[in-house]
């Protein structure tokens, strides 16, 4: 039996297309990069996310945490916003921590801040993009319940203002103790059509319905200054979910905007469950969630060893679904696709940990899938025993416009400079974007592409109705248009998508903006 297994796992590594493979890799820490923040033992700088052109030089800044930060306390917590070069070097920070960057909420020892960061897009109409920022050992209303911080930021990385979500503030009702409630958040865009962004937090520890450690996901629906307008609970209970949790699931750890797969013009959401038991003691699963308007679930899949398609060899303690990210539709199938970290894998060495690239079909199930890690994927970055690499993933679209999709990773035990400090990785996936180009060029022309600005579509011999939407890498729509000049000024450079639909045609096809 050993020998059939590990025979099925060779010929479903190498049989498989080995698609998103890496083609170009670059560090973050204490040691490399250009960074020069102060980072000190422990700190487990990592957690990664894009926040867009914050500054307005043209390249895609980060922001990326580091939750073990000392300022003011003792594990209080801190926010790097980083702001890059084109050859992802960093230029120039901003650090917002208890001390720092203009942020005047009370932080308590232990809050960990910025263990989850999410980018909100400009929610106040400020013109700059706006950060949701997790804190899961908060004790508002009980101990480690849980807090969310909604920062409006300046153009410079610094906090214009703040809303704290919590048991006693901002709205929220129903939080208690031990729930640690935001160590997920994911934006969901304008979920409910009322001109402002929503968001998904997750809450992967205790739960008053039945179940240790469970977990659950709270879809809250915002107010433009970052308040609770109202709220949908999503566990085995509540909000249709239609799956059974056990016991320490951990349902919520991690939530990914993954756009909409189904095509219902609602967003869907991945959510991981890292101590999911198929397979073997936490091995991790993953859920692809079809939402509807109002926060509840349509439709539901798992992705687990013994479910949804996947057989990649994941095994126990390898927590899959510590993080998720949505990388958008890099086969060109109509379809987002997702990237899942296992950042106990033991490829090479204990815990070092993989990222798994996953190719998703409409139903949620798997399509194909890449494994990145030590001995996987075209990765040959120095990675150690117990890096933990992929605590953290995000995908952040084309950020140097070489056509490839990058994929930030975290290693939070990296040991650059000290104990823990932790580090980023900047991973260039060599992904087939060109699949996305596969109109038909006799009857379609958009030009020009790659443009500054505007992208001018024609289509010969069709007179009717022309519906143009247009989305980001990771799915989220942007615009929808019956005009044929489509401007793209106010959106960072990137890569972007245009859904063009004619008559009873849909085609897709890639636009980088540079």
């Amino acid at each position: 039996m050993k020998k059939l297994i590990i025979f099925i796992f060779l010929t479903s590594n190498y049989g498989f297309t080995q698609f998103a493979t890496v083609d170009s890799y670059f560090k973050i820490s204490k040691t490399q990069g250009g960074f020069l923040g102060s980072l000190d033992n422990d700190d487990i700088f990592g957690n990664p996310e894009c926040i867009g052109d914050l500054n307005n030089d043209g390249i895609d800044d980060f922001a990326i945490a580091a939750p073990g930060d000392d300022d003011g306390g003792t594990n209080k917590g801190a926010v790097w916003v980083l702001f890059m070069k084109n050859d992802f070097s960093v230029d120039s920070y901003q650090k917002i921590s208890n001390t720092q960057g203009n942020f005047t909420g009370s932080l308590d020892n232990d809050d960990l801040i910025g263990v989850a960061i999410s980018n909100l897009g400009d929610i106040n109409s400020d013109g700059i993009n706006d950060i949701a920022v997790g804190t899961w050992s908060d004790d508002d209303g009980g101990v480690n319940s849980g807090a969310v911080w909604v920062m409006f930021l300046d153009n410079d990385g610094t906090v214009k203002s703040h809303q704290k979500i919590s048991a006693t503030q901002g709205g929220l009702v129903g939080l208690t103790a031990n729930r640690h409630f935001g160590r997920g958040i994911c934006s969901l865009g304008d979920l409910d059509n009322d001109g402002v962004t929503d968001i998904a937090v997750g809450s992967p520890a205790y739960d008053d319905d039945g179940g240790l450690y469970k977990g659950c996901v709270w879809v809250l629906f915002l107010n433009s200054d970052g308040t609770v307008k109202s709220q949908q609970k999503i566990n085995d209970y509540h909000g249709n979910f239609g799956y059974l949790l056990d016991d320490e699931d951990r349902f919520g750890y991690s939530l990914a905007n993954i756009g909409d797969i189904d095509n219902d013009g609602v967003i869907d959401i991945a959510v991981g469950s890292k101590e999911d038991d198929d397979g073997g003691l936490n091995t991790g699963a993953v859920y692809i969630m079809n939402l509807n308007v109002d926060g509840t679930v349509k439709s539901s899949q798992k992705i687990s060893a013994l479910e949804g398609g996947f057989v990649g060899l994941i095994q126990a303690e390898d927590n899959f679904g510590f993080d998720v990210s949505g990388i958008g539709d890099i086969d060109g199938d109509m379809v987002n696709d997702i990237a899942v970290s296992a950042p106990f894998d033991d490829d090479g060495g204990n815990n070092i940990g993989a990222v798994w690239v996953i190719l998703i079909n409409p139903d949620g199930t798997t399509k194909d899938y890449t494994k990145i890690s030590y001995t996987y994927g075209n990765f040959n970055g120095a990675l150690d025993i117990e890096d933990a690499f992929g605590v953290n993933i995000s995908c952040s679209g084309d950020i140097n416009n070489d056509g490839y999709i990058d994929l930030l990773v975290s290693a939070t035990n990296d040991d650059d400079g000290g104990n823990n400090i932790g580090a980023t990785w900047i991973l260039s996936l060599n992904t087939n974007l060109s699949s996305l180009n596969s109109l038909n060029r006799d009857v379609i022309t958009i030009l020009p592409n790659p443009t500054h600005e505007k992208i001018n579509i024609s289509i010969k011999k069709f007179n009717g109705n022309i519906k143009i939407e247009t989305y980001d890498i990771i799915g989220n729509k942007l615009q929808t248009t019956n005009e044929t000049t489509i401007s793209l000024r106010d959106y960072s450079k990137g890569i972007y998508i245009l859904r063009v639909a004619y008559g009873d045609i849909v085609e897709e096809v890639k636009v980088i903006k540079n």
